[in-house]
């Protein structure tokens, strides 16, 4: 009995020798260790797959191998999926050494990707242009052809990002809602707005830019002069919109509001605009508020706008100045109407208002007896002779 058990300890032995000789036969086997490192990289392992790719490579010790080519291929991918700092140097390193292996087309598309990614929109460029689109599959075809286009708008490229961003818009991929976007964008800076709105009305309900698209639609109805539909969709924006927003979009409402002739609806907006936001108050915009004050027959407030307007001669002012002196009569101040209705007068860019503003000149000047045979008879005998 004692002897047959030294003897199935002698053959366990053998036999875990044997198979231990035979595991590490293989393990030091580079195409075994290759085909290990494919594994662990097809299932995303890439830290363990690059150590892997690496140890092959020095045990090979023969740049000229194609395994040692490819090793060098993987080993770089695994550092660009790690986000390595070297990642980069290593997939650019492939590319000079092996320009003519079969994975240079894919080693030129995942630098450009990594530069993509990285916000080097320059180098992802020169990266993607020398990158063979017909070798890519379909889903890479759409990934580069979106990338390519962002990277061409943020260098100001417009003419080629959008015909990049025109491949991947009409598509079910993941990149189509944000190539539309940028597309319909591009459409917007070109100025043609018609199209710019039927792109951006199909990204209405989409859960990245359907927040945004809004204000798009608002500025572009009003650009059209399509007030009224503005009017539709705007105030209700306005309400939920974010502060940083709220001001351009007052100022959209309010002047459409004063465009379609509804002056007390205008001022809220309006005086909104001047008192939120950054930019600079012109005097446009002094004259729009004062003009929708006075014809909501606020005349107190239109005069303190007007005056803002009457820094130089030019027919802004000249309006300014005659409609003041109007004011000026319905608060009962005819003195002060009497010299704005000059002023209007003696600017004369504007033929009419020259014309009614003498007369109304005249006619002050009379009711207030003010050297009735000197201002206000020589007024008349002016206006008349005129």
């Amino acid at each position: 009995m004692r002897k047959v058990k030294l003897y199935l300890l002698f053959v366990l032995l053998i036999t875990s020798g044997y198979l231990n000789a035979q595991k590490t036969a293989v393990y030091k086997n580079p195409d075994a260790r290759y085909r290990d490192a494919i594994e662990l990289f097809n299932k995303e392992k890439y830290g363990a797959a690059r150590e892997l790719f690496r140890e092959v490579i020095n045990e090979l010790n023969d740049p000229k191998s194609v395994v040692t080519a490819d090793a060098c291929y993987y080993a770089a991918v695994c550092s660009i999926e790690l986000y390595n700092k070297d990642g980069e140097f290593e997939l650019t390193n492939f590319i000079n050494l092996y320009p003519e292996n079969t994975k240079i087309n894919m080693a030129w598309f995942r630098l450009g990707c990594y530069q993509f990614s990285s916000d080097k929109q320059k180098q992802a460029i020169i990266s993607f242009e020398n990158v063979d689109i017909y070798e890519l599959s379909d889903a890479q075809k759409t990934e580069y052809n979106f990338k390519k286009g962002y990277c061409y708008f943020i260098a100001n490229n417009n003419d080629k990002a959008k015909k990049h961003f025109g491949e991947v818009k009409d598509g079910a991929s993941k990149y189509a809602a944000p190539a539309t976007y940028y597309y319909a964008h591009i459409l917007y800076l070109e100025k043609n707005y018609e199209t710019a709105l039927i792109h951006f009305n199909k990204l209405k309900k989409d859960e990245n830019f359907g927040a945004i698209v809004p204000y798009y639609i608002a500025q572009i109805l009003y650009m059209q002069s399509k007030y009224e539909e503005l009017l539709e969709v705007a105030p209700p924006l306005f309400k939920n919109s974010t502060p940083k927003r709220m001001p351009e979009l007052a100022h959209l409402i309010g002047d459409s509001y004063y465009k379609t002739g509804k002056y007390k609806e205008a001022i809220p907006y309006l005086r909104f605009y001047q008192e939120k936001t950054n930019a600079k108050i012109t005097r446009e915009d002094n004259y729009v508020l004062g003009f929708a004050y006075y014809k909501a027959q606020i005349c107190d407030t239109a005069i303190i706008e007007f005056h803002k307007v009457c820094t130089l001669e030019d027919s802004l002012s000249q309006n300014a100045w005659y409609h003041m002196g109007d004011c000026y009569i319905k608060t009962n101040n005819k003195k002060l109407a009497r010299n704005a209705f000059m002023s209007a007068y003696k600017n004369g860019l504007d033929k009419k208002i020259k014309e009614d503003a003498l007369y109304n000149f005249a006619k002050v000047s009379y009711e207030l007896a003010i050297n009735p045979y000197n201002d206000a008879i020589e007024s008349f005998q002016k206006y008349l002779k005129d």
